[in-house]
């Protein structure tokens, strides 16, 4: 019950959110991906289906932002897994 609320809680909370351009995407037409962190892997795994790839090392990060100006600023090295992360701390 308790996991079931916060997990409520984190879906809500939007930390860092990050546009993500894939091969993919770009030959479907389909605009950039939108990934609001944080996210259980599950989600992950989900994101990286919608944009056809195995790793988010496979695809293009466009932008990072986040309500709390600093972590607009840090440089995460292209990697999503660590934005996740720290999303997760912040919550």
């Amino acid at each position: 019950m308790i996991q079931d609320v916060q997990a409520m809680h984190e879906e809500q909370i939007q930390v860092i959110q990050v546009t993500l351009r894939s091969d993919f995407l770009v030959a479907c037409c389909e605009d950039d991906y939108v990934l609001s962190l944080p996210k259980t892997d599950d989600q992950l795994r989900l994101a990286r289906e919608h944009l056809g790839i195995k790793t988010f090392d496979d695809c293009e990060i466009m932008q990072v932002d986040s309500p709390i100006r600093l972590l607009s600023k840090i440089h995460y090295f292209d990697d999503v897994t660590l934005m996740n992360d720290i999303a997760r701390a912040v919550v």
